[in-house]
């Protein structure tokens, strides 16, 4: 898809929406009896053979922009002004907060430094990682805060000094290998945010990287 953008630099909006559904079925296991339709703003953008049948995938495309930038600046501003807010009810009534946004992923941790510990909650495509001995995964629910999304889970963990928390979105590949980190703990965070970014980043998506540390005082 990134290719046919490339292509169509001088086209409409409305054209490069029919080249991508045209393309959609030659990706499928059978593509002979595939259609696909795109709709956006109500119109309907589909492949020639395309026609209504009780066994379908469908999916929501969230495209980044200015609705993008509104719905993130509420949520900084709606999460910002409740610091000690439990996780559960933070994400609840972010939720309601910015339901006429088209709404964000969203991730948020909480460290306790006298009881050693970490909790992650999130939302959406983003996903946190604690580096030590080990390396702990910490997942997210699916949904999209301003929309609606399923039980959250906060999950405990110890963070402990010298211990690395990486937070990352779905611009950063999947099989991104953590460990590597384990040997770079001496390196500034900001330099491992950036090689993160560097080698594990998408060049067809947009990516946003935290790296942090616990430091002895």
């Amino acid at each position: 898809m990134s290719e046919i953008v490339e292509s169509t630099a001088d086209t409409t909006i409305e054209e490069v929406l029919q080249d991508f559904v045209n393309v959609l079925p030659p990706s499928w296991q059978y593509p002979d009896v595939t259609c696909a339709c795109i709709v956006l703003d109500e119109r309907e953008y589909t492949t020639s053979n395309y026609r209504l049948s009780p066994w379908q995938q469908s999916a929501d495309l969230v495209v980044h922009g200015e609705d993008a930038e509104r719905a993130a600046r509420a949520t900084v501003a709606y999460v910002g002004a409740r610091p000690s807010a439990p996780l559960t009810a933070l994400f609840a009534g972010c939720n309601e907060a910015i339901r006429k946004t088209r709404g964000v992923a969203m991730g948020i941790v909480v460290i306790d430094e006298e009881a050693g510990t970490l909790t992650h909650t999130g939302v959406g495509n983003t996903r946190a990682v604690v580096v030590e001995d080990k390396t702990t995964h910490l997942g997210s629910t699916a949904g999209i805060v301003g929309a609606g999304y399923g039980r959250l889970a906060p999950e405990a963990v110890p963070f402990m000094a010298d211990d690395l928390g990486v937070m990352v979105t779905d611009g950063i590949k999947q099989r991104f290998d953590f460990a590597d980190f384990a040997e770079m703990g001496g390196t500034d965070v900001q330099r491992l945010a950036e090689k993160i970014l560097q080698d594990w980043g998408k060049e067809t998506a947009a990516a946003a990287v935290l790296v942090f540390k616990k430091t002895v005082k």
